[in-house]
């Protein structure tokens, strides 16, 4: 039900035991999109209407899906009330990027992949804490703020969430670093200048992949420093046509990848043969 887990399953070894995807438009694996396009895997959800005749026929052994708390969002009720078999997840919540990965082990144990789970769990963490240790010393540690207004909020992750600790252990100081949630804090966009107009890098500005589409949709980005000094990146290098983004899937299990783009777009030198794999340069 998530376009995450297909990373998951990737790295396991385990996307031909995918038969149904909800919002199979946005998954960016292209065996995924694949097995959608020639009918072997479902599209079991379109918006918000969710299939669940399609589902039924299907009998899945094990369909996977998070929960918000928000009923008219969440699907789990809908499926538990079908009879179907549920699992509830909840690593977007977590405050580690690493915690996130290691959600690997808990999907490994319905595939008996245990052995298999630990290994590239301990294989990634031990890339990613190479990379943080590189970053230890420094002690001017460039400003950063995140997002852009949705729907009229300016959702910015708290303090306590695993986007926060990436920048913080990529080398810079993460604006709302002191709020202790580990979700996301709706703010308007007045709020967000106050506290982020000059700060040094802009980072994850929803979907927008050039400067003049930032202030196409508010003039007053521009005031932000950050655009002025062309230091707005977002993490859309690899987006389907469709708009399935990799990093939420392949970068969600390998965040040693992520910490080492942010490193190499805050601290250059510490990385100077790495290539960014999921940030661009907004011009």
């Amino acid at each position: 039900m998530e376009t995450v887990y297909a990373g998951y399953l990737d790295a396991l070894g385990q996307l031909d035991q995918i038969c149904g995807a909800a919002s199979a438009s946005y998954i960016n694996h292209p065996k995924v999109i694949q097995g959608v396009e020639s009918g072997d895997i479902q599209s079991i959800q379109s918006g918000q209407k969710l299939n669940i005749e399609r589902l039924l026929l299907l009998q899945p052994d094990l369909i996977l899906t998070t929960s918000l708390g928000e009923g008219q969002i969440d699907v789990s009720p809908q499926l538990q009330r079908a009879g179907l078999p549920v699992v509830l997840t909840a690593d977007y919540m977590e405050h580690h990027p690493l915690a996130r990965t290691e959600w690997l082990k808990f999907l490994a144990a319905f595939f008996e992949s245990e052995d298999r789970s630990n290994e590239i769990f301990n294989t990634i963490k031990a890339q990613y804490t190479s990379l943080v240790d590189k970053t230890k010393g420094i002690d001017e540690r460039p400003s950063v703020f995140c997002g852009a207004p949705y729907s009229g909020s300016w959702h910015v992750p708290g303090g306590d969430s695993f986007i926060a600790r990436a920048i913080h252990d990529a080398g810079a100081h993460y604006l709302w670093a002191d709020d202790r949630s580990r979700g996301s804090l709706p703010l308007d966009t007045e709020r967000v200048f106050l506290k982020a107009a000059e700060a040094d890098y802009w980072i994850h500005p929803s979907h927008y992949r050039s400067l003049s589409e930032l202030f196409n949709a508010d003039p007053r980005f521009a005031k932000f420093r950050a655009t002025q000094i062309s230091q707005v990146f977002n993490n859309t290098r690899q987006v389907s046509k469709n708009g399935g983004n990799n990093i939420w899937e392949r970068g969600i299990v390998h965040p040693e990848e992520v910490l080492a783009d942010l490193i190499k777009i805050l601290h250059p030198d510490l990385l100077p043969e790495h290539e960014l794999i999921y940030y661009e340069n907004l011009q």
